[in-house]
């Protein structure tokens, strides 16, 4: 099979793309190959170009840094690329309108049948809230076997308050 773009060199290249659910497959030797890769903008930049705003307008606080690897969100808005998995724990609020911009929302449904589709929180930060739920629970039933109404009730107030912020 010859390359599709100059028709010349055997296509050692096969890229297939999906956009809009239309599928399409391009047939390209090495050398139109590596044209085509040098046109394309990786999502790294597509980030930087979309944090860019944030950058001229001075909206990110400069102080906030990630505390394992201590990247700044002014380093990933400029990179497009997170330090590390915790990044996106510790700009959770910044990051979570772009990823909705880029994939269209921050809920993964994966790839199952629909009777055992169950969304997912795309951010650990969900487990992370989850996990406190379950020790403030835990905390709750403790002090209501001590009865320790008092704090029994500032914890199920919290308990509310997170349940309510999933929601």
């Amino acid at each position: 099979m010859l390359c599709e773009k100059c028709g010349k060199n055997p296509a050692t290249t096969h890229i297939h793309t999906v956009i809009n659910g239309v599928s399409a497959t391009k047939h390209l030797c090495q050398f139109c190959a590596a044209n085509q890769n040098e046109k394309q903008t990786s999502l790294a930049n597509m980030f930087s170009s979309m944090f860019s705003e944030l950058l001229n307008t001075g909206a990110i606080a400069p102080t906030k840094t990630c505390d394992i690897c201590g990247t700044s969100f002014s380093s990933i808005a400029k990179s497009g690329k997170a330090g590390c998995p915790s990044c996106y724990s510790v700009f959770f609020d910044e990051l979570v309108p772009y990823i909705k911009r880029v994939h269209g929302s921050t809920v993964h449904m994966g790839k199952h049948p629909q009777t055992n589709a169950q969304p997912t929180t795309l951010v650990a930060v969900q487990n992370t809230k989850d996990k406190k739920i379950e020790e403030l629970k835990q905390a709750l039933k403790n002090h209501i076997e001590k009865e320790e109404y008092e704090l029994a009730a500032k914890i199920r107030d919290e308990i509310r308050m997170l349940e309510q912020e999933e929601k």
